[in-house]
């Protein structure tokens, strides 16, 4: 079995080192932790921005079609810099339709916290 990361998903993990290591440093974070939202609504814009937040939609609604293993790469990241939003059980969510209100079919590109 090769367990190397595809080009892409490599490109996609090296953005997102790129932008925590440039602002999601020690201090942002703690801020972020002690803040009233316990959440960055900026790292969220950029998520979405980078498309972390569409990877496990279908096309159709909007997303990439991506699987797990297409994000590992960057959860890997997410990991080394102790990144405290929650993007995958965020996206599962949205994904297997736990939300109670009718989702439009644009959502996957909005950045999930309400």
């Amino acid at each position: 079995m090769d367990f190397d990361y595809t080009k892409e998903q490599q490109l996609l993990a090296d953005s997102v080192r790129k932008y925590l290591a440039n602002a999601y440093d020690f201090e942002a974070r703690k801020k972020t932790i002690t803040s009233r939202q316990g959440f960055s609504q900026d790292a969220w814009a950029r998520f979405a921005e980078m498309g972390l937040t569409a990877f496990p939609f279908a096309s159709e609604d909007g997303g990439f079609g991506g699987a797990a293993v297409d994000l590992m790469a960057a959860m890997e990241a997410f990991g080394d810099a102790l990144v405290i939003e929650n993007l995958c059980s965020t996206t599962s969510a949205w994904q297997a339709g736990w939300w109670r209100a009718p989702v439009p079919r644009h959502s996957a590109r909005a950045s999930c916290p309400a």
